[in-house]
Formats: structure tokens, sequence, C-alpha cells
């Protein structure tokens, strides 16, 4: 199948500057070759009119799991079948990058290899494997057990041993988790320093799930790259916000994955069926994304990822949480959706071949009917995506490689 396009006459937004109107990209071999107005077609490509349509960068997943919503005992065969199910859906969804950031045993790695070789289709997948986890926080078959400085420098070479892209570590309690608190930090700032060392000395980043606002200090000593969910809880079931550490943040350059969708999802309204920690979560949502809104104005990067629960439907899931971002956060539409593109892809490391449109990139691009800075809704209208050049969703169909 050809890799060489010209795609004409679209507005381009480029992940950076302004909307470039009535504007050609063209792609030769996977790449983007050229982003300009009246652009010669490439020897052997296919031209696709874009007139009246938008073309934006491919969309990054900072926070996935393919495998969420599985039911108690699931075994690791149906596992994977559920997760090449939920990638095929997020790559309809326009996601073209995924950092999956916990999975069973192998899964996410076999996914990930399937997807690379060509065998199934989905975004290009980062995965952390199992998380690193106390022994109080549960969930035994998806986390790499560590409860003192050697058991967590044995986690992460285990961890880069079994082939994961990057490092994923509880540093405090999960409301859905039994035996944890997310009130109450999981590891010293001198613990998690160790944890951030070994993973950069192995050339692995670190993602740190950091609801409780001392996790959340730990997380900023130790300089972990980025914040999953951001809580700010305290030790007394209320926020605990401190504008020292949101200072940091920002001079740090640590990104932070809020996972909207999560904490406002639908069945997070249903309040006899969450836990005790997730009701105190509830209680404070809104001043947290008060909180959150305040984070951004003051420099603070974010970044999207929705923390895929399945009731949002995989192939919605990341576009509901850049509407989030927009409706609630308040974000500007050209900063959430940058939240899904360029400052992704700065966090993964990856700007210098992704998140952005612009010659020399891999073609990772989703064309949009409307105008999404003007209605952030019509992200939900892609007509086409492509991956590394490739067709690989046109009219809402996924075409297999």
């Amino acid at each position: 199948m050809s890799t060489s396009w010209l795609i004409r006459d679209v507005t381009v937004l480029d992940g950076v500057a302004a909307p470039r109107p009535h504007a050609d990209v063209a792609i030769v071999d996977g790449l983007i070759t050229g982003v300009g107005t009246a652009l010669g077609q490439p020897p052997g490509a296919r031209v696709v009119e874009g007139r009246g349509r938008t073309l934006l960068p491919g969309l990054i997943d900072m926070h996935g799991h393919l495998g969420s919503s599985a039911p108690p005992g699931e075994t690791a065969d149906w596992r994977l079948v559920r997760c090449a199910r939920n990638a095929r859906a997020a790559l309809r969804g326009g996601v073209t990058t995924m950092r999956e950031v916990g999975n069973r045993e192998r899964v996410g790695q076999s996914v990930r290899d399937a997807i690379a070789a060509g065998m199934l289709a989905g975004p290009r997948l980062l995965t952390s494997g199992r998380m690193i986890a106390p022994t109080n926080y549960g969930r035994p078959l998806e986390r790499v057990t560590a409860d003192d400085a050697r058991e967590l420098r044995v986690a992460v070479r285990t961890l880069v041993e079994e082939g994961v892209d990057s490092i994923k570590i509880s540093v405090s309690g999960g409301g859905s988790s039994r035996g944890s608190n997310v009130g109450r930090a999981h590891y010293s700032t001198q613990e998690l320093e160790i944890v951030v060392a070994e993973a950069h000395r192995l050339g692995k980043r670190v993602a740190a799930h950091a609801i409780a606002t001392e996790g959340i200090r730990s997380c900023v000593d130790a300089g972990v790259d980025t914040i999953e969910h951001c809580g700010w809880m305290g030790v007394d079931g209320r926020l605990e916000v401190d504008d020292g550490l949101i200072d940091r943040l920002a001079v740090q350059r640590i990104t932070v994955v809020p996972t909207m969708a999560v904490w406002y999802r639908p069945g997070y309204d249903d309040l006899p069926s969450l836990s005790p920690d997730q009701r105190l979560m509830r209680a404070v949502r809104e001043e947290r994304t008060a909180v959150w809104r305040a984070m951004h104005e003051r420099g603070v990067r974010f970044a999207a990822g929705p923390d895929a629960w399945e009731a949002l439907a995989p192939e919605h899931a990341l576009v509901r949480e850049v509407e989030l971002m927009v409706r609630t956060l308040g974000l500007a539409p050209l900063e959430a959706i940058r939240a899904a593109t360029d400052r992704a892809a700065e966090a993964l490391g990856l700007a210098d071949a992704i998140g952005t449109i612009a010659a020399g990139k891999r073609a990772d691009l989703v064309l949009c009917g409307g105008d999404p800075l003007a209605r952030i809704e019509d992200l939900r209208r892609r007509d086409a995506v492509w991956q590394g050049g490739r067709l690989a969703v046109e009219d809402g169909r996924v075409v297999d490689p």
C-alpha cells in the first residue's frame, strides 16, 4: 500500500502555531516532506481533497490501559484478546501513539510487538508492563512488588529485562485498590530517587501514580518525568495544595497527566458504588479541578490521558479527555489539542519524530470534518487517520496492515 500522499486544501493545525488554512501536506515513504500551498504531487502519490476539513497530528494517549475493566480471574490469553480489540478501537479514534501504563504479566509487550510487526492494528505502543507497587496495593498479577530500596532497584531492572519502554510506579494509594491509602505516600523520597536514578540510567522514563500530596512532593523531589492523576489529597481526606510545589512543577518541566475522564466518568456520580477512598476524592473533585486550572495558568505542563475506562468506549476516550480539558478545566481548544499532540510527544521524548506536522516528522495525521478550534467535539468527526504514512483508518473503518 502506498505511503506517499498529497493532502490538499486543508486547515492545518500543526500543533504549535496558528491554524494554516488552504494548506497542502505531502508525504513520501511515511514521512512528511512538505507543508505549504500549491505543493507538487510526489511521484506515485495518492491525492486526498480536504476542502473544509482540518488536519492535525495523530493523537497521543499518555495514560492508557488496554486491559482495563477486565473481569476478575480473566486469563492472560483472554486479556490479550481484549487488549488487541481495544488497541484497534483506539486507532479508530485517531490515537496513533499510546503510552500504556500498566498491564498483567507481559501482555502489553506482546500487543506492542504484534502491532509493530504489522500483525495487529493499533497505536504505536509504549508500555510499562507491570506497575511497581508495595505489598498492600492489591492487584498482585499487575504489579512488581517492592517494599524497600533494594527491592525497588531490582524491580526496575526486572521490568527492563522484561522489555518495557518506561517505568510506572505507584507512589501513593489508589481509590480502587484494597489496603492502600490515597492520602499517604507509599515510598520515601530517597526510595523514589533510587527508582528514578536506576530507570534513567537504563534509558527509561518514570511515570508516577500520585494522588496524595506527600507523594506528589516526593515525585518533584526525586525528579520523575510525569505525574499521573496529581490528586492533591491530604492525610485528613481533604485537599492539601502546596503552592511551592506547583512552582517547582513548572520550573522542573514535570508533565502532569490529570486523567480527567476518570474523575468525571458517569460511575463517579454513583456514590454508593464507590470505595471509601473514592468517595473522599469525589467530594473534592471540583476544588481539585480549580487547582489544576491554576496550575496550567502558572505554567505547569499538561498532557492528555483518559485512564481508558471501557465504559467511555476506547475510540472516544482520549477525545473525551480533550473535551473535558476545554469544558471543565477551561483550556482553549488549541491548548487542549496540544496536550494530546506536541506536549505529549515532548513528555515521551519523541518530539523529534511525532506530535507536530512538519517536514521530516513521521506522517501520523488525523483528518477531521469541521473545525475543532471552534467546536472541540469535531474531533469525533474523523474521516481518515494515517500512521507512519500508511492509511490506517478510512471513513471510520480500520484498514488492517
